[in-house]
């Protein structure tokens, strides 16, 4: 099994968490981790050197990316802050060794509480995603001269998806990134240029919201596969309750809310779905816990 993250230094302590819980619960996996960075020091990977001593049938492989190669793309603020050059990362499937020919991509902010053979062993064209509810039901901002009352629900026949607005048919779905399932294979040479290209005109056009997830969902159209949601359950699935908890291998943590941001004493007494997302956060929090034991290192903030 072949897994890719991208981080920063301030998420190798997070990256640290889902390797260990990768390990966890694939037992009978021997696994390549490879790890996009910048300039992440070799004495940081110290978490994951003590993860080698315990657990055996595991590798890892940082690989720096080139400084410059994503210095002008568009970043976040705010409530997309988390958005940085790091994000754009993926794109770089040309950096990876030329033998690793399919490679599940995976977010840090992920909660991994089940086995990942079932997608693995998927079968992919191209690349395989779940579908993103928030991003399908998100509305271009209303222009400040259109009239307020014109934007309004029951007037949506003004009111433009923004998948609409990146130009992707009614008939495509449109996948949250954080979890990708790829085949390298059927990657083009071109792939990077053709990414960077696409952010770069979705951007001149005002268009861009997503980052680089609107870049590839624009370049893959047509040629997705789409996987189950528990292998990418998503803040909006845990809002709707549409899922079977003991079903689901991966919680994402899309938005700002992140496992970390976690506080034993606030469980909430609003809706379920707020009590749902404190349990999944109280059981990362818990193999945090666990990896600082088993490994023995300081926890570094």
């Amino acid at each position: 099994m072949n897994i890719l993250f991208s981080v920063d230094e301030n998420y190798v302590k997070y990256l640290e968490v889902n390797v260990f819980q990768i390990l966890r619960h694939n037992p009978d996996s021997y696994i390549n981790f490879y790890i996009f960075h910048r300039d992440i020091p070799e004495q940081r990977w110290s978490g994951l050197e003590s993860l080698k001593k315990i657990y055996t049938r595991f590798d890892y492989h940082p690989i720096q990316v080139p400084s410059g190669i994503f210095e002008n793309l568009p970043t976040g603020t705010g409530l997309t802050a988390h958005i940085t050059q790091e994000t754009y990362f993926r794109f770089a499937l040309n950096l990876l060794p030329s033998k690793v020919k399919k490679i599940l991509y995976m977010d840090v902010d992920i909660h991994v509480r089940g086995s990942l053979k079932e997608l693995w062993d998927k079968e992919v064209a191209t690349i395989a995603g779940v579908a993103d509810p928030f991003a399908e039901n998100l509305d271009i901002e209303r222009p400040p001269l259109f009239p307020e009352f014109l934007w309004r629900k029951r007037f949506n026949i003004f009111r433009t998806k923004h998948t609409r607005r990146i130009g992707m048919s009614r008939e495509n779905r449109y996948i949250n990134c954080g979890i990708l399932l790829i085949n390298r294979d059927s990657m083009p040479d071109n792939l990077l240029q053709g990414l960077l290209e696409l952010v770069s005109e979705l951007e001149s056009k005002g268009s861009l919201r997503m980052a680089d997830q609107d870049a590839i969902n624009v370049y893959f159209e047509g040629r997705i596969d789409y996987l189950d949601s528990r292998f990418n359950l998503q803040t909006n699935h845990v809002i709707s309750g549409h899922y079977l908890k003991d079903e689901v291998a991966i919680v994402h943590f899309t938005g700002p809310d992140k496992p970390w941001h976690f506080d034993p004493l606030s469980y909430p007494e609003g809706p379920a779905f707020e009590r749902e997302r404190y349990e999944f956060k109280r059981e990362w929090n818990e193999d945090l816990k666990n990896f600082y034991q088993l490994t023995g290192n300081k926890r570094q903030d």
